[in-house]
């Protein structure tokens, strides 16, 4: 109980700090927004009157699009880990006594829970005035999701924490690193856009990659267009997989973090 009071403490400091280090934080909301109402009005204007398309008709996608802004901050699971050791600032946290990833993953579970009150939660509250259904599919479909929600988070953690150990086994830039995965992570995970939308099969493809456990799978099971099972199945296999590979990946390159940045 006491490592848990730690770990919450530091999830309580990350949500209040969050005012004080970013007092841009209310603009930001206001591009999202605008971004959101971008891409529904493109669905609308793409889909409208064309029926269903490979299973997704325009209602089902707008909500696909609409929990994904949603959750995003959850699906993204950025804990900015390899900044931390390329400017030196990692090495305070070597002075606590909690792991390391734990600290992180604890800043960015505080971070994500002010981002969902604030920016989440007034969305979803808005968009019935847009026309836009927040439902999911059925009941059912609800709780599968929320437990799929869970394993992505495994999933995207388990991705932070190795493509972490990656970034700093090679010495890359965080900034050129964090511009890459950024970019595939959008494409590869099924947020921007489902993965039925893909042409030459590519979306089938996709979604037996790690990336679609953070997004895809939660997102298609919500809208009632994906096998719950399988899928969750697989977000499962990837999240215990990528672990192991990252655990392991920390522990051979654990002296290279001394000539790493700052």
């Amino acid at each position: 109980m006491r490592i848990l009071r730690g770990y919450f403490k530091t999830a309580a400091m990350a949500a209040s700090g969050v005012l004080g280090d970013d007092p841009l934080f209310l603009v930001n909301y206001l591009m999202r927004f605008l971004r959101v109402a971008l891409f529904f009005s493109l669905w609308r204007l793409i889909l409208h009157g064309k029926g269903a398309i490979a299973g997704y008709t325009l209602e089902m996608t707008l909500t696909y699009t609409l929990i994904s802004e949603v959750c995003r901050d959850l699906l993204e699971c950025r804990t900015w880990l390899e900044m931390g050791f390329w400017d030196g600032s990692v090495s305070t946290r070597f002075l606590r006594p909690m792991g390391i990833f734990a600290q992180f993953a604890a800043e960015w579970t505080g971070s994500v829970a002010f981002h969902l009150v604030a920016f989440s939660l007034p969305l979803l509250l808005i968009t019935p005035l847009l026309g836009i259904n927040p439902l999911p599919a059925n009941p059912q479909a609800g709780l599968l999701f929320a437990l799929s929600l869970v394993l992505a988070v495994f999933v995207g953690l388990g991705l932070e924490y190795l493509f972490s150990g990656i970034a700093i086994a090679l010495r890359l830039h965080p900034y050129v690193f964090n511009r890459m995965r950024g970019a595939l992570g959008e494409l590869l995970s099924g947020a921007l856009l489902p993965f039925a939308f893909l042409p030459f099969g590519l979306g089938k493809a996709f979604a037996y990659l790690p990336f679609a456990g953070q997004a895809s799978t939660p997102l298609s099971i919500y809208v009632g267009s994906a096998d719950a099972p399988r899928l969750m199945a697989l977000q499962l296999f990837w999240g215990v997989t990528l672990w192991i590979i990252a655990t392991q990946l920390w522990n051979r390159n654990r002296e290279k973090v001394i000539a790493y940045g700052g």
